[in-house]
């Protein structure tokens, strides 16, 4: 079974707030969505780079997911400083441009008010829907909005995860950060689909990548650490 570890449990892991089972039928994974936030807490990741390492190797054995020549996921053993290590600043700063830039690009080019026409929805309603029922009745129509311009399936994928928030389904809380903090619960979302399980404390990001993972066809399902806990016992 592989696991895909969001952010906020890979900190719980770390803090021993959370014991993950380790088993021979298991295997952890994670991406450099996780480096790349280490690195955005600025001065703290100081304090917390060798600690982070050692929890990411402790936890995954280093097994990260990544694209390959093809551009489709991979997984490889490589040590968190190495993947520390490409995200250097300047790889860094064009990495993050590139997530903003999915966070925006296709919100900036639609017409809110025409697509929430489109979908007839009621957007004070949208979280009252089933993750299966938003998927069934308007996956289709936004798949439309985002695919027909998507370059990589990565962007394509993301987009749909932030069109959804855009919409209201599930909605963020507004920041200084959101928009940021966003960008790295759709790449966590996206790299998880080479997983069986992506598992978030973040509710929010749950019901999102559900959606999505629905909408385009992927097995992977998002499910809180308590639920992945009791799937394991």
């Amino acid at each position: 079974m592989r696991v895909y570890i969001d952010n906020n449990v890979l900190i719980d892991c770390e803090e021993n707030i959370v014991v993950l089972p380790i088993s021979s039928n298991v295997y952890y994974y994670c991406s450099y969505v996780h480096i790349d936030e280490m690195i955005e807490s600025g001065e703290r990741m100081k304090c917390l780079k060798n600690q982070r390492f050692k929890t990411i190797k402790n936890l995954t054995g280093g097994r990260f997911v990544q694209h390959d020549e093809k551009h489709e996921l991979e997984s490889i053993i490589v040590s968190p400083l190495e993947v520390f290590k490409l995200c250097s600043q300047s790889y860094r700063i064009r990495n993050m441009e590139q997530l903003r830039g999915v966070s925006k690009k296709f919100v900036m080019g639609l017409d809110r008010n025409r697509l929430i026409e489109k979908l007839e929805i009621n957007v004070k309603e949208l979280n009252n829907y089933s993750v299966e029922e938003l998927s069934s009745r308007f996956g289709g129509i936004i798949m439309d909005y985002v695919l027909s311009s998507a370059i990589t399936i990565q962007e394509g994928f993301q987009s749909f995860f932030n069109i959804l928030d855009w919409l209201g389904f599930w909605r963020d809380k507004y920041t200084e950060r959101s928009t940021m903090a966003r960008a790295y619960d759709a790449g966590h979302a996206y790299f998880a689909t080479y997983c069986d399980y992506f598992v978030t404390n973040d509710k929010r990001t749950r019901n999102k990548a559900n959606v999505v993972y629905q909408a385009l066809g992927y097995k992977t399902i998002a499910i809180s650490c308590d639920d992945f806990l009791k799937l394991d016992s």
